[in-house]
């Protein structure tokens, strides 16, 4: 009798170890399983999204999907400005260098206003933004843009010689 008691105390003991070790790996399991969002899905989230400058990671994340938004890789590869607009290009690689929808980024210039782009245009694996500026900016483009993308904060600065650089 003294036993088959230890037998089942081993048992109940092996089972209680076992039992979240299954529950995480079924769990894992699903979450592997889900499939990737439609671009048709993505741009229909990304058209109802409006980020704030202050939360923008978060409001993309919860707005958007946190795996999409991981999933977006890109950097500034170019910018210029042409009368009151900046133009912003984005080199992309992983899936969204495939994709058809458009991450949403934000751009602040000095005086403190946060634009988002008021179009984006598809290139083979970049796109384009385009913000509209204040008219202030005519004739004398920003001394410097500051962006977010989901990959976090980038700030582009227009030197004396022409050339800019992207940090």
């Amino acid at each position: 009798m003294n036993g088959n008691r230890s037998r089942s105390r081993l048992a109940f003991r092996l089972l209680g170890l076992l039992s979240p070790s299954v529950g995480l790996l079924l769990l894992a399991d699903v979450g592997g399983c889900s499939s990737t969002v439609s671009d048709a899905e993505l741009q229909r989230r990304i058209s109802a999204t409006r980020p704030s400058w202050e939360n923008y990671q978060e409001d993309i994340k919860a707005q958007i999907g946190a795996r999409p938004v991981a999933e977006w890789e890109g950097a500034v590869s170019q910018w210029h400005c042409a009368g009151n607009r900046a133009y912003v290009q984005f080199q992309l690689r992983g899936p969204w260098a495939k994709r058809k929808a458009v991450m949403p980024v934000l751009l602040r210039e000095p005086t403190g206003a946060v634009h988002h782009p008021e179009q984006a245009e598809r290139g083979a694996d970049t796109v384009t933004y385009v913000f509209q500026l204040p008219d202030q900016f005519i004739s004398t483009p920003p001394a410097w843009l500051e962006l977010k993308s989901p990959r976090g904060e980038s700030r582009i600065v227009a030197s004396e010689s022409g050339r800019s650089e992207i940090r």
